[in-house]
């Protein structure tokens, strides 16, 4: 079974990707959102952070930002859920990668849906395009 996936960020951006992620891939099951809300602080977020993890599965927890108060709580609930694994830079094209995957084996997902985010940041130039390829 492939493991599930702990979307966290700061304000709304894990669930917008998200919602961009099943527009183009169609509904995905075992994914959770954790949106820290500009009140919450460290504290907040822990507290929901703690309840959206499910201990007993293996989890990919996909943070927008190293550093950020979202990955702070969600190493520091790591650090007591042997399950629970952290990575950063949530970005669109790793959610629909997790969506398409039939990777079950965590540690090689992650390295997949890293490899994903490193290969989707680029510098495009029209020269780099085919125009005629373009989807409306």
């Amino acid at each position: 079974m492939k493991p599930n996936l702990l979307l966290l960020s700061h304000g709304q951006m894990a669930q917008e990707t998200l919602n961009s992620a099943e527009m183009i891939a169609g509904k995905i099951d075992h994914v959770t959102v954790v949106s820290m809300a500009a009140d919450d602080g460290l504290s907040g977020t822990l507290d929901k952070v703690k309840a959206a993890v499910d201990t007993d599965k293996p989890t990919i927890a996909l943070a927008d930002l190293l550093g950020g108060t979202p990955c702070n709580s969600v190493v520091n609930v790591a650090s007591e859920t042997p399950n629970l694994k952290v990575m950063t830079g949530l970005n669109l094209g790793m959610v629909i990668d997790y969506a398409l995957s039939t990777e079950t084996d965590i540690d090689k997902l992650m390295v997949e849906l890293r490899d994903t985010g490193v290969q989707g940041v680029q510098i495009v130039s029209e020269a780099s395009l085919d125009l005629d390829d373009l989807d409306e």
